[in-house]
């Protein structure tokens, strides 16, 4: 019985850890993505963070492929629309997703 218990406490422990550890990446995640859009009205803000946090993945390959045209010379807002072009039907999936 109380073996079972111990069990119990450690899966429970555990997964609050890990619940923690999540909603603290997101929490800054979230923070980040807001320090960067500026004067972005609050409520596109919103829908945006909640578009990169469905699926933060997508979103940092996005990024790493930007850096990438980036280094290789093209200016940042060519690199940003290539690559966007690139991954539109992605991107639209996660806006119509609820």
């Amino acid at each position: 019985m109380q073996y079972s218990y111990w069990i119990l406490f450690m899966f429970t422990r555990t997964y609050r850890k890990y619940f923690s550890t999540i909603m603290f990446k997101e929490m800054l995640m979230k923070k980040l993505i807001q320090s960067k859009l500026g004067d972005i009205p609050k409520e596109q803000q919103d829908k945006i963070v909640a578009v990169v946090t469905k699926n933060p993945q997508l979103f940092q390959e996005i990024a790493i492929k930007i850096k990438s045209q980036m280094d290789s010379g093209k200016d940042q807002m060519k690199a940003t629309m290539s690559v966007m072009e690139e991954y539109k039907e992605q991107v639209q999936k996660l806006m119509t997703d609820k």
